[in-house]
């Protein structure tokens, strides 16, 4: 139900991503009608796909090629989904923060069936006061981003953080973009004339 430039962790990556040399485009996911059961945004994922592919042509099209997914709670799920029923796209890492998949959707995701199916390098974020059950899962996670040795997977807790990262947002973000920096090299392209990374 957050709109693309969310002040809780959206907002925050938007900002200083560009200036670790990120330029971002951040998507609306679906959103269900007022009063609609929550068990729905389990329907959503076809229409989320959509949107994934519609950016991705969108990034190409105007000339990026080095595209890395970041996805907040839900969102992550929602990713993880995309990436693991869609392998060979070209994507060169995920980051999930607080990546969550609720128990009551319907159909439910399988966040971590996703993440063993996923061949690109991961980062899985979570906050030391996170929901419990993105804490519950950490371990399950961790097993199934580095089942078989295939990529690359790492883990980090952000123990002062809440769920929300408040007050602790320029240590989320400079720890993905230190992850990004090691992980996932740069290249320049050329957009509209200028040349950016």
């Amino acid at each position: 139900g957050a709109h693309p430039d969310w002040p809780e962790v959206i907002a925050p990556l938007r900002t200083h991503l560009p200036d670790s040399g990120w330029a971002t485009l951040s998507l609306q996911m679906p959103v269900l009608p007022p009063g609609a059961p929550l068990s729905d945004y389990g329907r959503t994922v076809e229409n989320s796909n959509h949107r994934f592919d519609t950016a991705l042509h969108y990034l190409q099209k105007s000339g990026f090629n080095n595209i890395i997914f970041i996805g907040y709670g839900f969102g992550a799920a929602l990713i993880a989904d995309y990436l693991a029923h869609n392998p060979g796209y070209p994507f060169n890492a995920f980051v999930a923060v607080s990546a969550l998949s609720h128990d009551f959707l319907n159909p439910r995701l399988k966040l971590i069936n996703d993440l063993e199916s996923i061949d690109i390098p991961i980062l899985d974020v979570y906050a030391g006061a996170d929901r419990g059950k993105v804490i519950r899962q950490a371990d399950d996670r961790r097993l199934a981003g580095r089942k078989n040795n295939r990529h690359i997977y790492d883990q980090l807790i952000i123990m002062d953080a809440d769920r929300f990262y408040t007050g602790v947002e320029n240590t989320m973000i400079s720890s993905i973009c230190d992850w990004l920096d090691k992980t996932v090299p740069q290249t320049l392209v050329t957009v509209d004339g200028k040349l950016n990374q």
